[in-house]
């Protein structure tokens, strides 16, 4: 009986290779022995310029498996007191993201793919990245709806606090999208949560578009 060939699958186990097969439908077990190329980030090496993917988020500006640029890298020291110990760790200026992120956050991609990645920006042809993902986008329907709330309650209490001219009617979606600016929400981001937040607009009616 023949040595059976097996997968290993990082931090997921050993399985016997008949249990996989091509995308386009071949045995893995007809194949020579392999491994996919090591994909995590190297301290000892520039990624400045380059296109990385996100393998790990716990911010909601970042998406698992969307490609990210890299601006510039900064080397970060920090300092234990407790036992006086220090290291650096590597971080990356993303573009489209105004705090460093940890290296950790990302894996590698193939020198094929950054290059069809430059070879399509050269031809003018934009290159989908997750640092272009409206943040807005990014939250759960609940969250979306607590975030409008928040900012709508805010918009009342600055009304109340200022003096109306007569016959003014305020648009209360634009006042939104003013004061969430960072959130880079659009008209119909709030149009479609308008139901939900329309009982706080009632004392209102009468100023507000």
């Amino acid at each position: 009986m023949g040595i059976k060939k097996q997968v290993h699958l990082n931090k997921v186990g050993n399985y016997t290779a008949s249990n996989f097969k091509t995308l386009d439908g071949q045995d893995l077990n007809t194949f020579s022995d392999f491994q996919i190329p090591y994909t995590n980030m190297r301290t000892d090496i520039s990624y400045k310029g380059q296109f990385v993917k996100c393998k790990y988020s716990g911010s909601k500006m970042m998406k698992i498996n969307e490609l990210y640029y890299v601006e510039d890298e900064h080397n970060v020291s920090k300092y234990y007191a407790y036992n006086r110990s220090s290291y650096t760790e590597k971080k990356f200026k993303i573009r489209g993201i105004n705090n460093l992120v940890g290296i950790h956050n990302f894996e590698e991609i193939s020198k094929s793919e950054q290059r069809s990645i430059k070879l399509k920006n050269l031809k003018g042809e934009k290159t989908k990245t997750g640092d272009q993902t409206r943040k807005f986008l990014l939250y759960t329907d609940r969250e979306k709806l607590a975030i409008l709330i928040e900012l709508l309650t805010k918009i009342l209490v600055d009304i109340n606090n200022i003096e109306l001219l007569e016959n003014h009617k305020l648009d209360i979606i634009d006042l939104i999208l003013r004061k969430g600016n960072k959130y880079n929400m659009k008209r119909e981001d709030i149009i479609f949560f308008y139901d939900n937040i329309r009982p706080l607009l009632a004392p209102y009616s009468d100023i507000i578009k």
